[in-house]
């Protein structure tokens, strides 16, 4: 790094949102167009619009508020994607709008220098940026206060946070701050950033700033300073300027020191030459501006860049706000600057001014003055100045040496620089010197992808819909690219210059029709995406033997890809001295050869393999392990350096020859029957034919005599199998392969085999396990008289993290048989191939990577000057657009309505707490008579706090259990605990939800949930009843307020339906089992609720779907159970005392075996134990964890709310308890879960739950005397239930 004052600093990527403008070439597209995008306060900004029409414009002289109604507008900016940045609905609700405008530009610039997130994350970045006005804290400030409570208000008003949000989310290291100069921030904050990179603060930078005009106050502010255009034009220079328009939008740029830049290849945009920034001092006035002050800051910040005669100066964007008075100091500062610097007899100097096409950004305008000029270098030309007629007498154009224009003005093709110059109201000035970017020798890069295989686009995007809006862009992104090789290098560049999200789907087209054409289907949905895993698989190679030769294999990829034909004549160096043919020329059929012999088909597909492989390796595929089957094994033993090629090729070679005298001693066969189930049959047949290969669950391979292995087949036959005959006439891998062993051995003799070296792990067919020992000749001839193991083998990789299978072979022989092997590893284990004889192989080849990609196992490759330079042409990822802020009015009235307060508890991270305070509607809602908190209430109300807590895209309860009512009257406290899963390194993904009520000093516990995010399910049979809802005009509903109008009206009309037409009121919710909330039903006018009615243990169970009036699905609730009350009129609650009066009874085989067991130890190695295996059942990887799995968190395990319920529901059949969904999260891991059942199930003397400190909290707060004995606060107890420990205990024992 050179480290001094003033080294070149390069602008390597530009973005913008502005008033008729989104990105660089909009705006450059607006700027040459000469348009103006300034229009009135929109009616949307009901307070801004209200204030400044309220005023007026009456009056000669015009009134204090004069050109107040003027300003330029983004088009929305209430609406914005929060989701792709991480951001919760609830806390984008809050966020002053100008922090989520930085976080799009600099995302956008980011994207335009084709940096990813990958390559920012833990990196050395600082993060300045402009913001200046606080018109999101003023209008917060005029609602009602309590609007204002909760995590996220102060972190959404400050200014800090705007930067710091940055650095927060893409794990920047270097300095991150916000400044405020007023009108030069953005620009005093691109010279903060450019001194960073010189020091060496940071070897990155994003600099910009942001502006929105949301409040009157500043509004009107300006209008009283006599600052604004009252014809709502900025007109700089011109002789009927009357001021400026304010305008909203933001810009940003990356920075980076310009030595680094070039030597990573980065498109450089411009260079900053020299910066500086000054103060007005004492002025004639606070807002006045000094000349003086701008003329020293120009001479030196030109100075500083070197730029010492005016044939390289040819361009300065000036501040430039349309006064009558700023603009001739301004005209006069720099030309005396310009004097000074380049002497008087300098050619005139274009100037002009961003303002006069979108208005005074403000903060933010100094940086869109920046991107302008920028723009204007590269393009060579001067936009004009739409609203320049007549030159403002107090500016001397000619005398001053300025020149401005009305249409675009060419620049000399010598001129190398340009100047930008921003001022503060209140005297802080800012210059930055750019120069043209340094002219590009592209290298070309040794080794490139060969022009000939297919195009692979790969797209992936934050969400499915962002994924359709991405494919829809590519597609008119292709339509105008002249060539297909364009297509080509720009799929290219989007591998390594685009963040690779989540939902993914690999394009692969051999021309631009049909690249068009899968777009097209992505984009209307015909075609869905894959989600990535997020879980940390690997891959393996799967190197399968004899059999999956054919005519014609290798010949295209020898033609296409250099890696391949490169291994290919490695292979044949070694190999045709040794077989005296070449494998070269017959993959490229120079000769004719006879794929049936053994001596020639294996030679060749040994040699297709490791050639598959290097091509493979040259696209960035390299596998985690390997395994081969038979003949293969030498494939994987090459690739995992376990064997050289010269000694594979030996082994090979001998291998063949040995086998040559079993030939015609009989064969082979695959059966459909599993290994242990063919030898029970074989048994039983008396046959000396023998199992040769375990392939899978399903299928083996045998193998014996000819005549033996006819009369295994009629067997098999017989007993509806299905058998065939293999294509070989030999019988390998069985005791008939003893001799030719024997001569394999003595051909052999020694052999040079290491063990396991660097390189992917080895894992033996021979002995169904990983192998590290020498393969030595004793190894090799095993591998002809033993059985295949792969089975084992690959369940092995499986049982370590593999989940990925990749088949190496011409054509898929075993593919098949691994999907079967990893049906028991669950959906998250994929099996592909590398080739297949019907298809071509370039594209086969593609179709993996495309693969591959889907599932996260293809990065791409590295980036070179060429991919670099079409990274600012890529498409960018599109927002998926949302309204997040509600006009001030609707804010209001919701703000009014009673809701809870949620709190997260400081010393129980991610634990938080609301009282339930009830909505007015809700108060009439009984059970048997009693006010009772409704279960659509508390439904909604779980998903209100989980979305509240962070949870983002919290759109599902499940499994909400009441337990018992939940009091409505007035005076009992009512409590709401949420805990959310996770360790706050990565969004959460669930949350597991209480309702509790205050009863003597203590909380009860009346009902639990869990909450997390999944598309709703289509209802699975027809509605049997069928109500429509509609909303009052002028009427407001909450999601509750609709579920509970609804649920009763179809719940009606399905009861009077059954043969008992039981009234509603005699039945209480007892349970949902899933309430899925597509869109919101409260703002729809009406709603169409539909019913299907079932049964339960004799008791309704109803699925009821609300839909919009043109069929769009809004809410989806299943298994909504009733429970018929008591004649009594009690809750349907089971009495805890009496239901576990005898678990031995009603539980099952564990309970048993736990309550005959006297020792403590004994009872807890048993119950963990069966936990374990519970959750090698229910985890989607198995139980792969620590030494000591008893103390992992199940949240580290990959637990998530679903699979916690199932884990409940299996220990509620076994112990014969009734338990909370909450019960992982309440006990989070295999020891603390295990404690707190063997605590609730009692001593085998005694089942009934004990008391006191050692009580669990379910025991203790649900005991069926009422509320807990154990002391301690209210609060205090509700942790408790959530950390598994006592009340009054050590809250953090288990975390």
């Amino acid at each position: 790094m050179a480290d001094t004052e003033n080294s070149a600093i390069a602008v390597v990527g530009l973005g913008c949102r502005v008033p008729g403008a989104d990105g660089p070439e909009a705006l450059w597209e607006l700027l040459d167009g000469l348009r103006d995008e300034i229009s009135r306060v929109p009616e949307s900004r009901e307070v801004l619009h209200g204030a400044v029409t309220s005023e007026g414009s009456a009056g000669a002289d015009g009134p204090a508020s004069a050109g107040a109604e003027w300003g330029g507008f983004l088009e929305d900016l209430a609406s914005w994607d929060p989701h792709f940045f991480g951001i919760s609905q609830t806390e984008a609700a809050v966020m002053d709008p100008q922090q989520a405008l930085a976080l799009e530009v600099s995302w956008r610039a980011l994207e335009y220098a084709g940096i990813t997130q990958a390559d920012l994350l833990g990196s050395r970045t600082g993060v300045f940026f402009g913001q200046a006005t606080h018109d999101h804290a003023m209008l917060l400030g005029g609602a009602d206060p309590r609007a204002a409570q909760g995590p996220y208000t102060n972190p959404g008003l400050s200014h800090a946070i705007t930067a710091n949000r940055l650095s927060y989310l893409w794990d920047l290291r270097g300095p991150s701050l916000t400044v405020d100069t007023a009108c030069s921030s953005s620009l005093v904050a691109v010279h903060l950033a450019a001194r960073s990179l010189r020091s060496g603060e940071c070897d990155m930078a994003i600099a910009g700033g942001v502006n929105a005009l949301l409040s009157p106050v500043p509004q009107l502010g300006a209008a009283g300073l006599t600052a604004l255009a009252a014809d709502g034009r900025c007109r700089t220079f011109d002789a009927s300027g009357q001021g400026y328009v304010r305008a909203e939008g933001g810009g940003a740029v990356v920075l980076r020191r310009l030595e680094d830049a070039v030597a990573a290849g980065d498109r450089v945009h411009a260079v900053i030459r020299g910066s500086g920034v000054n103060q007005d001092g004492r002025t004639n006035g606070l807002t006045a501006p000094s000349g003086r002050s701008q003329t020293e800051l120009i001479v030196d910040s030109l100075r500083r860049a070197g730029v010492a005669s005016g044939e390289e100066l040819g361009y300065v964007e000036l501040h430039g706000t349309g006064t009558p008075l700023g603009d001739p100091i301004e005209a006069r500062a720099l030309s005396a600057a310009l004097n000074r610097v380049l002497g008087e007899e300098r050619p005139p100097l274009p100037v002009g001014s961003v303002k006069a096409n979108i208005g005074h950004l403000e903060a933010a305008a100094g940086v869109l003055g920046l991107i302008k000029t920028a723009l204007v270098l590269r393009h060579g030309v001067v936009p004009g100045n739409p609203h320049l007629r007549e030159v403002n007498p107090r500016i001397d154009l000619e005398g001053s040496g300025l020149r401005m224009s009305a249409t675009r003005t060419e620049l000399p093709k010598e001129i190398s620089a340009a100047a930008v110059s921003s001022f503060g109201f209140g005297g802080t000035n800012a210059s930055v010197v750019l120069a043209r970017a340094p002219r590009r020798t592209p290298r070309v890069r040794s080794g490139a992808r060969a022009g000939s295989l297919p195009v692979l686009l790969p797209l992936s995007a934050r969400a499915p819909e962002s994924l359709a809006a991405y494919a829809r862009a590519w597609a008119e992104k292709v339509r105008v690219l002249e060539s297909w090789d364009e297509v080509r290098q720009l799929a290219r560049a989007a591998v390594t210059h685009r963040t690779l999200f989540e939902w993914r789907t690999g394009v692969v087209a051999h021309d631009k029709e049909e690249l068009l054409r899968r777009l097209e289907e992505i984009a209307e949905g015909r075609r869905r995406p894959t989600r990535a895993s997020r879980g940390a698989g690997s891959l393996g190679f799967v190197y399968s033997g004899h059999g999956s030769q054919w005519e014609g294999m290798g010949r295209e990829l020898l033609r296409s890809c250099p890696a391949f034909a490169a291994r290919v004549r490695e292979a044949d160096a070694v190999l045709a001295p040794m077989l005296g043919w070449s494998p070269l020329a017959a993959l490229e059929q120079a000769a004719p050869v006879e794929l049936d012999d053994i001596r020639v088909a294996q030679p060749l597909i040994f040699t297709v393999q490791l050639a598959l492989t290097a091509q493979l390796a040259d696209l960035g595929i390299e596998p985690d392990a390997v395994v081969g089957h038979s003949m293969g094994e030498l494939s994987a033993a090459v690739v995992a350096g376990r064997l050289g090629l010269e000694t594979a090729c030996r082994v090979l070679r001998a291998r063949n020859d040995a086998v040559e005298a079993a030939r015609g001693t009989g064969g082979m066969a695959v059966v459909e029957a599993s290994a242990d189930e063919t030898a029970e049959i074989l048994r039983g047949l008396g046959t000396s034919v023998t199992v040769a290969a375990d392939n899978s669950p399903r299928s083996c391979v045998v193998s014996g005599s000819s005549e033996a292995l006819s009369s295994v087949l009629a067997e098999f036959e017989r007993l509806g199998r299905e058998a065939r005959r293999v294509k070989v006439d030999y019988p390998s891998h069985g005791p008939l392969m003893e001799a030719p062993a024997e001569e394999l051995g003595r051909l052999l003799g020694h052999l040079e085999a290491g063990k396991r070296r660097q390189g992917p792990a080895f894992y033996s067919s021979v002995h169904g396990r990983p192998y590290d020992d020498e393969l030595d000749s004793r190894y090799w001839q095993d591998n002809l008289t033993h059985p295949v193991r792969v089975r084992e083998a690959v369940s092995a990789m499986a049982g370590n993290g593999v989940t990925h299978l990749l088949e190496i072979s011409p054509h898929p022989v075993l593919l098949v048989a691994l999907r079967e092997c990893l049906e028991a590893f669950g959906e998250g284990t994929v099996a592909l191939h590398t080739g297949h004889r019907d298809t071509r192989e370039s594209a086969q080849l593609r179709e993996v990577e495309a693969a591959l990609f889907e599932h996260a196992f293809w990065h791409g490759t590295e980036p070179d000057e060429t991919t670099r330079g079409w990274a600012e042409h890529l498409p960018v990822h599109p927002f998926l657009r949302t309204r997040v802020y509600e006009p001030p009015a609707q804010a209001q009235a919701r703000a009014e309505e009673a809701r809870p307060r949620l709190t997260e508890a400081s010393f129980q991270p991610g634990t938080f707490l609301a009282g339930l305070p009830l909505r007015e509607q809700g108060k009439s809602h009984t059970v048997a008579g009693e006010p009772a908190v409704s279960a659509t209430e508390m439904a909604a109300t779980a998903l209100w706090a989980a979305r509240r807590a962070g949870l983002d895209g919290a759109n599902v309860v499940r499994d909400l259990e009441l337990i018992r009512r939940l009091p409505a009257e007035d005076g009992v406290e009512r409590q709401l605990v949420l805990h959310r899963s996770g360790d706050g390194s990565r969004p959460a993904r669930s949350a597991a939800v209480s309702f509790h009520f205050g009863r003597a000093g203590q909380w009860v516990r009346a009902a639990s949930c869990t909450v997390d995010g999944q598309p709703p399910p289509p209802p699975t049979a027809p509605a049997t009843a069928e109500r429509k809802l509609s909303r009052p005009p002028g009427t407001s509903r909450t999601l509750a307020d609709v579920l509970d109008e609804a649920l009763p009206a179809v719940a009606e009309a399905l009861l009077a339906g059954r043969p008992d037409a039981t009234e509603l009121d005699r039945f209480a919710v007892s349970g949902i089992g899933a309430l899925h909330v597509a869109a919101d039903p409260g703002t729809a006018d009406a709603v169409v609720a539909e019913g299907r009615l079932r049964e339960s243990q004799g008791n309704p169970l109803m699925d009821i779907t609300l839909v919009s009036t043109t069929g769009t699905m809004l809410v989806h609730v299943q298994r909504l159970a009733l429970t018929r009350l008591a004649e009594s009129g009690a809750h349907p609650v089971v009495d805890e005392e009496s239901a576990s009066a005898d678990r031995s009874a009603t539980g099952g085989a564990l309970a048993r075996r736990l309550l005959s067991t006297a020792s403590e130890g004994e009872r807890y190695r048993e119950l963990s134990a069966w936990l374990r295996a519970a959750l090698e059942d229910v985890l989607p990887n198995r139980l792969h964890t620590a030494a000591e799995p008893d103390e992992v968190p199940f949240v580290d395990m990959g637990l998530d709310s679903l699979m916690g319920v199932e884990l409940r529901n299996r220990l509620e059949k076994e112990l014969g308890l009734r338990m909370s969904a909450t019960l992982v999260w309440a006990h989070p891991t295999i020891r603390a879960l295990a404690s707190a059942l063997l605590r609730r199930l009692g001593p085998a003397a005694d089942p009934s739950p004990s008391s006191g400190q050692g009580a669990s909290p379910e025991a203790s707060a649900e005991g069926p005397d009422g509320p807990s004995r154990a002391e301690g606060s209210a609060l205090q107890q509700l942790l408790a239930e959530l950390d598994g420990s006592p009340p009054g205990g050590n809250h953090g024992q288990h975390h």
